[in-house]
């Protein structure tokens, strides 16, 4: 059973976030060496799936555990494409 109940109604690639992750990081957690991050709202995890093929993107529509799952969404990396820029080309592009 997936565990976003409300995923995006549409599909909308601004809301994707930057870099290689399903996540942006947002700063230092509250404990040490933790982060605080805000998950793509697309992701999701399905709990019936075993716990290395439980990712999920509402964007792409896939799973890990479909013959058409990308295999790593359940550990948050990013297999949709989108917005994939990280930080160091973004600092390239500019200058």
């Amino acid at each position: 059973m997936l565990q976003n109940k409300n995923p995006p109604k549409t599909k909308d690639e601004s809301l994707i976030p930057k870099g290689v992750y399903c996540y942006e990081t947002l700063g230092p957690g509250s404990s040490p060496g933790s982060l605080r991050v805000m998950n793509c709202p697309y992701w999701d995890r399905d709990n019936a799936q075993l716990s290395q093929e439980d990712g999920y993107c509402h964007f792409m529509e896939r799973g890990d555990w479909e013959d058409t799952g990308t295999g790593l969404l359940w550990d948050q990396c990013k297999e949709c494409g989108i917005n994939n820029v990280l930080e160091n080309d973004e600092l390239e592009e500019s200058t």
